[in-house]
C-alpha cells in the first residue's frame, strides 16, 4: 500500500466515523425533543387541573392526592431531563475532543478543509440547542413552582374556609341538605 493510498483510506475511514457520530447526535437530538414537547403537555394538562380544583372543592381531598402523585411524576422526570442532560454534556465533550483531533488530521491532509466548516456549524447548532433546551427546562421548573404555589395557596384557602366557625356552624345545615337530596 502507498503512503498516499493509507492516508486516503484513514481519511475516508474519519469521514465515516464523522458521518456515524453526526448521525448519533441527530438522533439523541430527536429524542429530546420529543421529551420536551412531552414535558411541555404534561405541564398544560397540570394547569387544566389546578383550574377544575378551585371549582371543584368538595372533591379537594382526592384531588390533592392526585396532583400530589403527578407532581412527583414530574420531579422524577426532570430529574430524568437533568441526567439525560448531563449525558448530553458528557458526549458533546466526547465529540468535541473528537472534532480536535480531526481537526489536526484535516490540517495534515490539507484538502479537507471545506469538511472543518461542516463540523464546525453542526457543532455551533448543537451548542445553540443545548442553551434553548436549558431555558426550556429552567421555564419549566418556574412553572411547576407556580402551580405548587398555586396549589398551596387552594389548599389554604379550603383550610381557613373549613376552620371557620361560619363553616362549623353551617355543618348541621349542609348535613341536612345532603339527607334531602339523597344519595348520589
Amino acid at each position: 500500500m502507498q503512503p498516499n493510498e493509507h492516508r486516503s483510506s484513514g481519511a475516508e475511514l474519519d469521514n465515516v466515523k464523522l458521518k456515524a457520530q453526526s448521525n448519533l447526535l441527530s438522533a439523541l437530538i430527536s429524542q429530546s425533543r420529543e421529551e420536551l414537547k412531552w414535558s411541555r403537555d404534561e405541564l398544560h394538562r397540570r394547569d387544566d387541573r389546578i383550574g377544575r380544583l378551585e371549582g371543584n372543592i368538595q372533591r379537594r381531598d382526592d384531588r390533592i392526592v392526585e396532583l400530589g402523585e403527578e407532581m412527583l411524576r414530574r420531579d422524577d422526570k426532570i430529574v430524568e431531563l437533568g441526567a439525560e442532560m448531563l449525558r448530553r454534556d458528557d458526549k458533546i465533550s466526547e465529540l468535541t475532543g473528537e472534532l480536535q483531533r480531526r481537526d489536526e488530521q484535516i490540517d495534515q491532509l490539507g484538502s479537507r478543509v471545506g469538511r472543518i466548516g461542516q463540523l464546525e456549524e453542526e457543532l455551533a447548532r448543537v451548542a445553540s440547542e443545548l442553551l434553548r433546551r436549558e431555558g426550556d427546562i429552567a421555564q419549566l421548573r418556574t412553572q411547576l413552582q407556580q402551580q405548587d404555589d398555586l396549589l398551596e395557596a387552594a389548599e389554604e384557602r379550603f383550610r381557613k374556609v373549613t376552620q371557620s366557625s361560619s363553616w362549623r356552624l353551617t355543618a348541621p345545615w349542609r348535613a341536612l341538605g345532603r339527607a334531602i337530596k339523597g344519595p348520589r
